[in-house]
């Protein structure tokens, strides 16, 4: 099971209780669970570019909307700074490398 399919499960559980019950502590469950999908998902957009940053050039809107939302629970900013600053650079091995350290910080940053 990966890790998204968890945090579904869990945010089904979670949605379900608050259905039955009205607590609120379901509700910030459901919350807290959504964020992290949200995260993940964004994580996912990240993890494409470093796969195909060699041979495409990944400068688009939806590459700067996952950054601009990761940068809102992100613990420091730096990392998201890196990552966007690493898309300018020409060459291609670089860039990837780059990326790569970014997104690896970024992970640590969101706390996933």
């Amino acid at each position: 099971m990966t890790e998204r399919e968890k945090l579904e499960k869990q945010m089904d559980h979670a949605a379900r209780l608050f259905a039955e019950t009205g607590k609120e502590k379901f509700k910030l469950d459901v919350e807290r669970l959504s964020l992290k999908l949200t995260d993940l998902r964004n994580l996912a957009v990240l993890e494409d570019v470093l796969a195909r940053c060699r041979a495409e050039d990944m400068r688009n809107g939806d590459v700067y909307l996952a950054l601009e939302e990761l940068s809102k629970r992100a613990a420091v900013g730096w990392p998201i700074d890196r990552f966007r600053d690493a898309l300018e650079i020409e060459n291609e091995e670089g860039r990837w490398q780059n990326i790569h350290a970014a997104l690896n910080a970024i992970r640590r940053a969101i706390g996933l």
